[in-house]
């Protein structure tokens, strides 16, 4: 396990002292960063395995490019509907809830992590726009980023949900994107930063990390917006469909920065680890 030791022990000596000893418990390959963007500061960086300059398929995570290639150059009502049939859908509009959510908006679906909404949602996206809109926010270089050179119009959808390996990203360009999106507004009219700021405020408070939020003992009032994403697994190039790959990203009191990946595990896994450190440093303010 590796540490920025100096960083981290000198930062932390002036603000806090995180207790991290529950990462010990963690069996598989994995991935932290968090940083104080308010200072500028890193505070945190473990990653033995370097996975931070791999890329990977995050899962869900892409659904926040998603929206922005959605929103780009055109209105969207965020209150549209799409019904999820969960695992009952013939094509890639199936879900990982079995029975489905039933009908959802855009807020709702993101904070559900709703495959089959977003199968809908992102139909009439052009691919290549997608594209265009991951480059311009330094997550696309070209074939590094795909699973396979040519995709179909289906598996176009697919990557524009997460599913497969098709859109694969580094970690750390994923978590400097997401620092020019929270506290830059890099590229993103003040209606859209709205929209992804409410639905990632939503996936804490009534989303995919409420267990955990709840079993962690964590106001649904806290500042922390959040996602997680559950990816597809590779070894060595290829994929391992009994395997997944679990990303949490989320941001506390507009200041704190934290980004955890686990491998062989799901996103919900690295979603208590990124609420853990959250409610550590929230002990150390209170």
């Amino acid at each position: 396990m590796r540490f920025l030791f100096l960083s981290f022990t000198l930062f932390c000596s002036n603000l806090f002292s995180l207790d991290i000893d529950f990462l010990s418990e963690i069996k598989t390959p994995y991935l932290i960063l968090l940083k104080d963007c308010e200072k500028d500061e890193w505070i945190i960086e473990i990653d033995e395995y370097n996975l931070k300059y791999k890329t990977f398929s995050l899962g869900s995570l892409i659904k926040i490019f998603t929206i922005i290639s959605k929103f780009k150059n055109r209105s969207v009502d965020i209150e549209e509907r799409h019904r999820c049939n969960g695992f009952n859908a013939n094509d890639y509009s199936v879900c990982w809830l079995k029975d489905g959510h039933k009908e959802l908006s855009l807020i709702p679906a993101f904070a559900q992590s709703c495959n089959s909404y977003f199968y809908y949602f992102a139909k009439e996206i052009d691919f290549k726009l997608f594209l265009e809109v991951l480059r311009e926010w330094d997550l696309y270089y070209g074939i590094e980023n795909k699973g396979r050179v040519i995709l179909n119009r289906e598996e176009e959808i697919a990557a524009m949900i997460g599913k497969n390996n098709f859109i694969k990203i580094r970690p750390i360009d994923f978590f400097i994107a997401m620092e020019n999106f929270i506290f830059k507004k890099k590229y993103l009219p003040e209606d859209l930063y709205k929209v992804l700021i409410s639905a990632m405020n939503f996936v804490y408070i009534n989303g995919t990390v409420r267990e955990v939020r709840e079993k962690l003992y964590l106001s649904s009032s806290q500042n922390i917006i959040c996602k997680t994403g559950t990816g597809q697994y590779e070894k060595d190039g290829k994929p391992d469909i009994r395997k997944v790959n679990g990303f949490f990203v989320g941001c506390l009191n507009n200041r704190f920065l934290c980004f955890v990946m686990i491998e062989n595990t799901r996103g919900i896994v690295a979603a208590e680890v990124g609420l853990k450190i959250f409610k550590n440093i929230l002990s150390e303010y209170n």
